[in-house]
């Protein structure tokens, strides 16, 4: 695996919180702050590409916005420090769309399994009618690993970042 490689599977693995971008019902970019887990390919016994998984409140703008247009764009982004240039900081920009996930399907139980995993704190709102696992499945991205290092990655890449 290339140095690129491993910076992006190190951000990936690592970061919790992502800016997610959806639109509005005039068609205007709406950017939320989200909790994030990056997917397994393999999910409730479908193969599901590289996707993220989010948990939303029906209550939430951002969520109404997926369910009209599901387009969605997903920034990750190393944390910053006061001594760094931010500009030269590694990030990750994901397209794709947004996929509400049936609660009672096998997908459904296994993401919100994993999702606990990761947010332990989340056991009272997977317990809400109103929230929702939403799948965010990606089919391109932009890797920005610092000054002078940028690519795209397509859908197989980012499945064997995710690996």
């Amino acid at each position: 695996m290339s140095r690129l490689d491993e910076l992006a599977r190190t951000l990936i693995r690592t970061t919790r919180v992502g800016a997610l971008g959806t639109l509005t019902a005039e068609g205007a970019p709406f950017v939320s702050m989200v909790p994030v887990l990056a997917l397994p390919a393999e999910l409730g016994g479908e193969h599901i590409g590289p996707s993220w998984l989010i948990h939303v409140s029906a209550l939430a703008a951002h969520a109404r916005q997926m369910l009209a247009e599901p387009r969605i764009s997903l920034l990750l982004m190393a944390p910053d420090h006061t001594e760094a240039e931010p500009l030269a900081l590694q990030r990750l920009t994901l397209q794709g769309r947004a996929i509400v996930l049936p609660p009672e399907s096998a997908t459904a139980r296994q993401a919100r399994a994993l999702y606990l995993q990761a947010f332990t704190q989340a056991e009272l709102t997977v317990q809400l009618p109103d929230f929702h696992f939403v799948q965010l499945q990606m089919h391109e991205a932009r890797h920005v690993a610092g000054f002078g290092a940028a690519r795209t990655l397509d859908a197989d890449r980012l499945a064997t970042l995710l690996g």
